[in-house]
């Protein structure tokens, strides 16, 4: 017997009273058994007014939690293993993970950190205005700040 993937289920906000819905999709074409959380975009513009959060995966790979009242927060994470981290009134975070296993942390304003840790297991926290700390974590389980 095949396979039926069961109907949508609803799945109220008992915080709020909304409509709000989400569907769990088992696609029959993904032979990994990969799932797939939709959600209605329809639905955000209810999400923002009761000050839900919703998180929205689109086909770049993007996912963005939403926060109305502008105290927004999106998390953005790109095919470039970039992740961002933007809140609203120009207090903003973006966190950049690279190739080469580099995690960026910038803060506007010119208050900029860095956290890069290397195949040695050593993290480096750099912070703006030349005040530089390393943190080194060691086979021993060691913690060294530097």
């Amino acid at each position: 017997i095949p396979w039926t993937p069961s109907p949508a289920a609803a799945l109220p906000n008992e915080d709020n009273d909304s409509d709000t819905t989400a569907t769990d999709v088992m696609e029959d074409d993904v032979g990994d058994g990969d799932a797939t959380l939709v959600i209605d975009p329809d639905a955000l513009p209810a999400l923002l007014e009761d000050n839900d959060a919703t998180l929205v995966l689109n086909d770049y790979n993007e996912a963005t939690p939403v926060v109305n009242d502008d105290n927004g927060a999106t998390l953005v994470v790109t095919e470039n293993n970039e992740a961002t981290l933007g809140v609203n009134d120009d207090d903003e975070a973006t966190l950049v993970v690279n190739d080469d296993n580099e995690a960026t942390l910038v803060v506007n304003n010119g208050h900029e950190a860095t956290l890069v840790v290397d195949d040695d297991n050593e993290a480096s926290t750099l912070v703006a205005n030349d005040h530089e700390a390393t943190l080194v974590v060691n086979d021993d389980n060691d913690a060294t700040l530097v």
